[in-house]
């Protein structure tokens, strides 16, 4: 449950929705929000259907134990917000990103 409630708080945060701007579009308090973001508790089906509605995410995405996977839906969904930029624009992306790999993988 614990996987479930990060994942949920890292997509509700994504939204750039606060916990009270969410608990209200899918019809529940932000006590219950909270309880489902710290794993104590999961949603109802049709509440977990509105979730991945509004959140626009794969409910296959809650689930997933592999991290891999998880990173391959993250990569799947840059990919479409980088559709809107411009060659120059996508080159000082990856230059970004080329440097923030490098910082990960530095020994």
């Amino acid at each position: 449950m614990v996987v479930f409630g990060e994942r949920l708080k890292y997509y509700r945060k994504r939204a750039g929705l606060t916990q009270e701007e969410f608990s209200e579009k899918i019809g529940k308090s932000p006590h219950h929000l909270s309880e489902i973001e710290r794993g104590l508790s999961l949603p109802s089906l049709p509440i977990f259907y509105n979730i991945c509605k509004i959140l626009d995410v794969p409910a296959d995405c809650f689930f997933m134990k592999d991290d891999r996977l998880f990173a391959e839906f993250a990569t799947f969904r840059a990919a479409g917000i980088l559709e809107q930029y411009n060659s120059e624009d996508l080159r000082k992306v990856f230059d970004i990103i080329h440097a923030m790999r490098e910082i990960f993988t530095a020994d």
